[in-house]
């Protein structure tokens, strides 16, 4: 007993002698030798030795005991950087850290030789990664003998309230998320790694996100392969924003320099689609918020295949919508039955056989249904869509049992069943002539009101088939074409009193054909074939109608130029009828067709035009009235021909008011852009044949048209609208006012040739009026021969617009045994250069030679006058002239009655307001005398008279001076006798040298 007793005090002493050791050795490591500042310094010497990291910490503290056998090991404040110490660069990892705890198994790394670090915690994490920087490799060379055959595991890692932030220099941008929080449980080690990963962060931010801020949630299993090159992800559950994903399968290839390798299968957590709905941020759909949407979805798939750069994993996904239900605050009834199935397809390896496809969206609800199909094909590189849509609207009952806007009235009837196919690229380029479908639409009895905005609409029978047909058109060299066919009864349209549109009767035929070159523009054909179309625009100031209407309309383009192509039209209409009241227009066509075609011109036979243009414009009766011509013209049985700029009459029959002329020639329309104004110049060649033509008529007509003060207040014409339009028509009459000349536009250059029986001027009815006409730079000029009643009459012209404050004119009148009584009504002037032929009566040769500006009435103004007047004639009689019966009584004619000349031969010159009287002899009674002298334009006289034969046996000479009725009479020596010694022929050589001279300076002026 006592020798156990020795060996229990032996034991005993040992133990506690080994505790005290330990103790004093724990004491020495932790208080002497590993103090938390010695042991922080060599942990961040050891590790900036060994690795590519700058490392610092404040403190690193060790516990022994507390959770014997595992070491406690905490670091505090510390930071770090990743990065090769070779180069000079950013760091691709940076960060810093509030504190860092863990515990290493003693006996593990002991016996087995295994590194295992538990419940590793990281708090207050702060990371910057850069992902432009290369990520170097972690060690720097190799360790120890025994640190080589250590091995690591870490069972656990948590980070708590963690910022990580991610930049992207080179793209501008930058991510972070913040407060995360992070836990890592399971076996992470060199050999295989079985773990549970959860991470969820409160608010996520970038640039370039579809949402301002994002929260998410993840929770998966993960299964890394021996080499870590996989993962295997199984019980994936993410949440954006608390929407619910599922996720499994694999991510293969995950080591340095191989392409990533995706095998997943996803679906949608959320079974309701209201909840998709709130997922969605309203700055993608902004009327979220107007609508209420549920029902039952299911959306899943699965990527498949390699991660690179320059194309995507294999997709294919699945989704539906059952017993849907929306909502709008602005309807009164819910869509009730809304179902969906699409199925999404991509591969990568087959772009080609890439899809999208609708296999149903059902909509049914206010006793409408709406079923639509179709895919979209390609969709990578040239998507195709092919839709189907079937369907009937009853907006009866939207109309009265949905709509709460009072102000909108809707009803009728649509149906719908077609199909349509085209490419997405083509829609881009607008080419919606590519477009290919077939269907059937059919619209009954609609009615479309808004009183807020003032529309009416309404159609009662539409019927609109299209589709593919056989061609049977010249037109098109296609044997096959895309046709639609619209049947439209009646058609109804108003808008706030601005546009009213009524058609009846309508058939609408078009066709286009798809050209096997894409970059081709197809050619298409329109027909319509209306019985009656009435418009009214612009507050129904202008009117139009027309009955039976005809339009054909084809366009043939070369290429992909729609402008360099062919076209051709055709218009034909029993009845046109256009008005303006505002602007004083009306226009009615009787049986008028017009048929045109264009043509591209060669580059070689061109001279300047890109194309020819050409056509026949012909109609049965026309009626027009405009402004500037205020007087109903009638053109019957027309027939014009046009090409380009060039229009061709043949024998247009025109007639206003008491005139009618036939028209035959030619007019061009010049391109203004090389000339200086701005109105294009026209220019040709005119005949005009006519049984009569009432000059004064016209003259007042035109002259109130052009008047500019008629344009602003003219209330003549009150017109009705278009029924009544022809009984107005027929009874308005010209007004006259204020005349003014006759303005001949700048932009008109005309050759005119004359052949008319009849023409009234100024009363006057000339007959057989014939000769040439030349209009240019606002001048005309003329030379006409006529007959007449009064006599014949030769006329050379010259009328001058161009400075419109003082139109001239210049001409020369030859009158040949004409009544001399009836001059000073052709030519008023004339009465005042010689007063005398006012009271004539008889037959006289007369010529005036006149330059000068016209007044209003386009006749010569005299203060400003040159003119030159000759006139021949024999026994001519005065009548009532008291001027003669003076001189009568005073010199004892024996005839006191009948004052009779024998013969008269006298000229006159008319220069600065006087007008010279050449002395000339003048015979009648017993008595031969000379007259000379002058008389101004407000006839005051001043002449002298030589007596040469009369009953007094002397020559004597007579002075007369003063106006008329208030004569002097003065008896003076002879003054013109000397004149007449050889018979006066010398001196008659002279006046006519003189008068020639003269004459030729105006004549000049016309040339």
């Amino acid at each position: 007993m006592k020798f156990v007793r020795i060996i229990i005090k032996v034991f005993l002493s040992l133990l506690v002698l080994l505790v005290i050791l330990s103790g004093g050795i724990f004491c020495y490591l932790k208080y002497r030798l590993l103090t938390p500042e010695r042991l922080s310094e060599l942990v961040a010497r050891e590790i900036n030795r060994r690795a590519n990291v700058e490392f610092y910490c404040e403190k690193v503290d060790l516990s022994y005991w507390d959770n014997w056998p595992f070491i406690e090991i905490v670091v505090k404040n510390g930071s770090f950087q990743i990065q090769d110490k070779s180069i000079n660069a950013e760091a691709p990892f940076a960060g810093k850290f509030k504190k860092i705890s863990g515990s290493i198994q003693l006996l593990k790394l002991w016996k087995e030789h295994v590194i295992s670090i538990d419940n590793i915690l990281v708090e207050n994490l702060e990371l910057v990664c850069n992902a432009e920087e290369q990520i170097p490799k972690l060690t720097k060379k190799e360790g120890h003998k025994f640190a080589s055959k250590l091995l690591s595991e870490i069972d656990r890692l948590q980070i708590l309230q963690g910022n990580i932030k991610l930049k992207i220099p080179h793209r501008k941008q930058i991510y972070s998320c913040k407060s995360a929080d992070i836990l890592i449980e399971g076996k992470l080690g060199q050999d295989f790694s079985d773990i549970s990963l959860s991470a969820s962060s409160p608010l996520v931010q970038g640039t370039g996100l579809p949402l301002d801020s994002i929260s998410f949630d993840l929770f998966c299993h993960v299964e890394l392969d021996k080499e870590h090159a996989g993962v295997d992800l199984s019980d994936a559950h993410f949440k954006i924003n608390d929407f619910p994903f599922n996720l499994e399968g694999k991510i293969m290839n995950l080591k340095r320099k191989q392409v990533p390798f995706i095998d997943l299968q996803f679906d949608l957590g959320a079974s309701r689609l209201k909840d998709l709905i709130a997922f969605i941020p309203s700055d993608y759909f902004p009327i979220k918020e107007d609508y209420q949407i549920d029902g039952t979805t299911i959306l899943k798939g699965t990527i498949h295949g390699a991660m690179k750069r320059d194309s995507l994993p294999d997709l294919h996904i699945l989704g539906s919508l059952e017993q849907g239900k929306i909502h709008w605050t602005e309807l009164r009834e819910d869509l009730e039955n809304i179902q969906l199935n699409w199925e999404m397809k991509y591969s990568s390896a087959s772009a080609d056989s890439c899809f999208l496809r609708l296999n149903r969206f059902f909509v049914k609800g206010m006793q409408s249904e709406l079923n639509l199909e179709g895919t979209v094909t390609n969709f990578v590189h040239d998507p195709y869509i092919e839709a189907c849509i079937k369907g009937n609207l009853n907006f009866d009952y939207i109309g009265k049992k949905v709509l709460m806007d009072k102000k909108i009235t809707l009803a009728g009837m649509m149906m719908v069943d077609a199909r349509l196919g085209c490419a997405v690229n083509e829609l881009r380029k607008r080419n919606y002539h590519l477009i290919k479908g077939a269907g059937k639409l059919k619209i009954q009895d609609v009615v479309f009101d808004h009183l807020e905005k003032e529309i009416h609409f309404f159609i009662p029978d539409v019927s609109l088939d299209f589709g593919y047909a056989k061609n049977a058109s010249d037109f098109i060299k296609q044997t096959e074409v895309f046709s639609g066919v619209a049947q439209i009864d009646t058609l109804c349209l108003s808008y706030k009193k601005k546009l009213f549109v009524n058609l009846s009767d309508l058939h609408l035929r078009s066709n286009t054909a798809i050209s096997s070159r894409k970059d081709e523009v197809s050619p298409i054909t329109t027909h319509w074939n209306c019985k009656l179309l009435d418009a009214r625009w612009n507050n129904s100031s202008a009117w139009t109608s027309i009955q039976n209407l005809e339009l054909h309309v084809g366009i043939k383009p070369i290429g992909n130029n729609l402008l360099n192509g062919e076209g051709g039209l055709m218009f034909k209409a029993d009845k046109l009828r256009f008005l303006n009241p505002y602007r004083q227009q009306a226009f009615i066509f009787d049986k008028i067709q017009l048929i045109s075609e264009i043509r591209p011109v060669e580059e070689k036979r061109r001279t300047g035009e890109k194309h020819n243009l050409k056509g026949v414009l012909e109609f049965e009766r026309s009626q027009m009235y405009i402004p500037q011509f205020p007087m109903l013209t009638c053109i019957n049985h027309a027939y014009l021909g046009f090409q380009n700029h060039q229009l061709t009459l043949n024998r247009l029959h025109v007639q206003a008011g008491k005139s009618d002329c036939f028209l035959s020639g030619s007019l061009s329309v010049g391109d203004a852009k090389n000339k200086k104004v701005g109105t294009p110049q026209v220019e040709g060649s005119l005949r005009i044949l006519s049984a009569n033509i009432d000059y004064d008529e016209l003259e007042r007509t035109l002259s109130y048209g052009v008047s500019s003060e008629k344009l602003k207040n003219s209330k003549m014409m009150a017109f009705g609208d278009l029924n009544n339009l022809e009984s107005q028509l027929h009874v308005q009459k010209p007004i006259q006012l204020k005349q003014h000349p006759v303005y001949i536009p700048e932009n008109i250059a005309l050759e005119l040739q004359f052949d008319l029986d009849h023409m009234n001027y100024r009363n006057v009815d000339l007959q057989h009026v014939q000769g040439s006409a030349f209009v240019r730079n606002q001048a005309l000029k003329a030379h006409l021969t006529t007959r007449s009643n009064l006599g014949k009459a030769e006329l050379d012209f010259l009328y001058n617009s161009l400075n419109k404050d003082k139109v001239t004119t210049c001409f020369d009148l030859k009158l040949k045994d004409f009544l001399v009584a009836q001059v000073h009504e052709v030519i008023p002037t004339v009465k005042t250069i010689f007063p005398l032929i006012e009271t004539m009566d008889g037959l006289v040769n007369c010529r005036l030679t006149a330059v000068g500006p016209v007044d209003n009435r386009m006749l010569p103004l005299l203060g400003n006058t040159d003119a030159i007047c000759s006139v021949d004639g024999r026994n001519l009689i005065l009548i009532d002239n008291g001027t003669f019966k003076e001189i009568a009584r005073r010199f004892r004619f024996k005839n006191k009655e009948k004052h009779e000349i024998d013969k008269l031969s006298a000229n006159l010159i008319l220069h600065k307001k006087k007008i010279e009287v050449l002395p000339f002899v003048l015979q009648w009674d017993r008595y031969k005398a000379i007259v000379g002298g002058e008389h101004s334009i407000d006839l005051t006289y001043n002449y002298h008279m030589d007596l040469l034969d009369s009953p007094i046996p002397i020559d004597f000479g007579i002075d007369l001076n003063g106006k008329k009725g208030q004569f002097k009479y003065k008896l003076r020596k002879c003054k013109y006798k000397d004149l007449f010694k050889d018979g006066g022929i010398q001196y008659d050589e002279e006046v006519e040298k003189r008068l020639n001279r003269i004459r030729q300076v105006i004549i000049h002026q016309m040339q």
